[in-house]
């Protein structure tokens, strides 16, 4: 059996360094507009799948493998040069053997092709036989055990569900809804109201009626329209999912050009809060883009990295007064930041930034860390059997409890209930963790460790 190393985190107050919180390095041969990023080659550190869209020329596909400590040795391979595609590429297992391959849309008619990545980033071009999308999500749709695309088309303002069978033979199911007829900005799925399958979140870029709306899941085909934000977020910029409170549900984090970062507390029974997270600090100008989240000091709490187009980004960071509660703090200066980034790129356990903005940036985390690694005291009480994938709970909570596993991003690994004694999780890479755990009387966060 593998022991976990388990660290329990008491929260507090830290000072911080407004200076040195990032150090940034550019490269400025490195264009990328569009990545997914995983570990492709199976090393133990994170790579780099990227797109460069030219103005006049068909696009590059480029892979950066990681020879850590990042970027002081990096591998750059063209994947293919002059290749007709659009969109963002997503990554994921998509034939289950273990490894992360990419989809992305390709040509004129917006093709699903699969790059199958052999276990040591050597890709192999698939076509899945579907098309019409070039924005995409990955889910359980239909809640049968293997993982459905879900796809946007921007333009045309279409969503599709393409329905996996179990072999990746996809069924397209072209999803209804009667707010489309504006243009999407930005999309995520995930299973919102806790009932095991997809559903999804919208948002519009319209400056007048619906901007962002919930897709709440029936029969895969049939969807209850949930409209969050109606004429009062206008020019929506992008929107998320994530547990910002920790209480095992869904909340909805959005920017927009005028009321900075907001977030809609999942309150169950699919109602929520609007509270503001963070007011645009500028008098004039784009507002917040982009954000990303990561927990960037260390305390067990999601931190949101958010992008104002002319002046660089900010770091929100949680207090320990309330779970909602955030500390503005300037980040790195880079202007614009198109597309940002999270991850541990250097192998240290704590979470650094990637940002692109025509060139391609890497921002080290230099953060005082709440919890040092070398200084706390492990608790054997949590142990990994390889036997069936159990985590066995052992003198830890004697009660029927539900639990959440997350990454460092904030993304759901696995949820679900447990006896109090056990549960399964999936093989999952080594890395940092958090375990969400909530029984009848104690709500608790265990961050979890894997080396």
């Amino acid at each position: 059996m593998k022991v976990f190393k388990i660290v329990f985190i008491i929260l507090c107050s830290i000072p911080f360094l407004y200076s040195q919180d990032f150090s940034t390095k550019v490269f400025d041969n490195y264009y990328i507009d569009e990545y997914t990023v995983k570990d492709f080659d199976n090393d133990g550190d994170l790579d780099i799948f990227g797109i460069d869209f030219p103005f006049s020329l068909d696009a590059t596909l480029y892979l950066f493998l990681n020879e850590a400590p990042f970027f002081s040795a990096v591998k750059k391979d063209i994947l293919y040069s002059k290749y007709t595609c659009s969109g963002k590429p997503y990554s994921f297992d998509i034939d289950n053997d273990g490894d992360f391959d990419v989809i992305l849309a390709k040509g004129d008619s917006l093709n699903i092709v699969a790059f199958i990545n052999d276990g040591k980033a050597k890709f192999t071009e698939k076509r899945l036989n579907i098309s019409g999308s070039d924005n995409f999500n990955v889910i359980d749709i239909d809640n049968d055990g293997d993982l459905d695309i879900m796809g946007v088309n921007r333009q045309s303002k279409k969503i599709n569900a393409y329905i996996n069978d179990g072999t990746n033979n996809y069924t397209t199911n072209q999803i209804s809804v009667s707010t489309l007829n504006k243009t999407i900005v930005s999309f995520k799925a995930d299973d919102i109201d806790g009932d095991g399958d997809g559903d999804f979140c919208i948002g519009y870029g319209s400056f007048f009626d619906e901007q962002i709306v919930l897709l709440i899941n029936k029969d895969q085909t049939k969807f209850d329209t949930i409209i969050i934000s109606k004429d009062d977020f206008k020019s929506l910029n992008k929107i998320d999912l994530i547990d910002l409170n920790k209480d095992s549900k869904l909340d909805i984090v959005g920017s927009n050009s005028n009321d900075g970062l907001v977030a809609w507390v999942n309150k169950g029974s699919n109602k929520f809060e609007r509270i503001k997270l963070a007011a645009y600090p500028g008098s004039s100008g784009y507002g917040f883009t982009e954000f990303t989240f990561g927990d960037f000091n260390s305390d067990s709490n999601i931190d949101i990295i958010v992008a104002d187009f002319g002046r660089g980004t900010y770091r929100l960071s949680q207090t320990s007064k309330s779970p909602l509660q955030f500390d503005i703090i300037k980040g790195p200066g880079q202007t614009p930041a198109n597309v940002i980034v999270a991850g541990d790129m250097d192998g240290d356990k704590d979470v650094d930034l990637l940002i692109s903005n025509g060139d391609f940036w890497y921002a080290e985390n230099n953060i005082k860390q709440l919890t040092d690694i070398s200084d706390v005291q492990f608790n054997d009480n949590i142990v990994y059997s390889k036997i069936g994938n159990k985590v066995i709970l052992q003198n830890v909570i004697d009660q029927t409890i539900s639990y959440r596993v997350s990454n460092i991003f904030g993304e759901t690994i696995i949820e679900g209930a447990s006896n109090g004694h056990e549960f399964e999780i999936p093989n999952v890479p080594f890395g940092i963790y958090f375990i969400s755990i909530r029984s009848a009387n104690k709500n608790g966060v265990i961050k979890l460790i894997l080396d």
